[in-house]
């Protein structure tokens, strides 16, 4: 029987006075890759961010686990939880390996050093992400995709149970998004992690996402297994796009083709 991660209650949330979710009630299960999706603006990073604890509701209230996100110290949380956010920036010349050690902070005891399990366990991480090679090099001198494997190598160096991904893919190039997407999959099929992942690409949330979450102008459009989600009424709806999805036995996945619509939809 799968666990509860997340229970989202009537959850709103507004920058000043801009709302941007608006009565968000959903339930997000553990051992799952789920995927965020809708349009520019449609509140995906602010999901993310409260399912984070980086934000907290104006209105409602956030389970994590069965006890109110608001109550876990941040250094609890992170011994769950892990973000990649969608812009990773180091203002100083750390190395690549010393950015990546930092994902053991939370579960190191104060001044106290990496022990040699926690090298070990730093080096097959940085393989896993394809960035051993790049381990001495100063993180400030890598591209902004390079720079992005290695967020998502501390991340995973966190020992999480759940990885949070904000358009992590978006600066990749087509073979990292797809080796890393694969990585993180075949950690949920081993049945003790969870993916929640903001994405654009609806073929890649169809190849690799076990749920969908569908956001349109602040609300909860849908929610539901991937090939639920995926249908034309839905992205019409949400999207403006008419679109025919297919099973692809070269991806071994749904796959989707978009068009604009004969008469373009106008926006409200």
């Amino acid at each position: 029987m799968e666990s509860v991660l997340w229970r989202l209650e009537n959850v709103s949330f507004a920058y000043r006075d801009k709302p941007v979710l608006q009565g968000i009630n959903s339930v997000l299960q553990a051992g799952r890759c789920i995927g965020i999706l809708g349009p520019n603006g449609s509140g995906k990073s602010t999901l993310l961010d409260l399912l984070a604890g980086l934000l907290h509701p104006q209105t409602g209230r956030i389970l994590f686990q069965g006890k109110p996100l608001a109550r876990y110290r941040r250094r609890d949380l992170a011994r769950c939880l892990a973000l990649v956010p969608q812009h990773f920036r180091i203002s100083f010349d750390f190395s690549v390996r010393e950015v990546v050690e930092m994902g053991l902070h939370p579960h190191l005891a104060r001044f106290a050093l990496p022990s040699f399990e926690d090298q070990q366990q730093v080096e097959k991480i940085m393989r896993q992400t394809g960035i051993l090679a790049l381990e001495k090099r100063p993180i400030t001198r890598l591209s902004g995709g390079e720079q992005q494997r290695v967020a998502v190598a501390r991340a995973l160096t966190q020992r999480p149970q759940v990885l949070l991904l904000d358009e992590a893919t978006a600066s990749l190039d087509i073979r990292h998004s797809l080796a890393l997407l694969q990585l993180l999959r075949q950690r949920v099929q081993g049945g003790i992690f969870s993916v929640v992942a903001v994405l654009h690409d609806l073929n890649l949330a169809a190849r690799f996402c076990d749920e969908l979450l569908l956001l349109h102008k602040g609300r909860c459009q849908a929610q539901g297994p991937t090939a639920q989600i995926l249908d034309p009424r839905i992205l019409e709806e949400v999207y403006g796009v008419e679109s025919e999805i297919h099973y692809n036995d070269f991806t071994q996945s749904q796959q989707v083709s978009l068009r604009l619509p004969a008469s373009p939809l106008h926006e409200n």
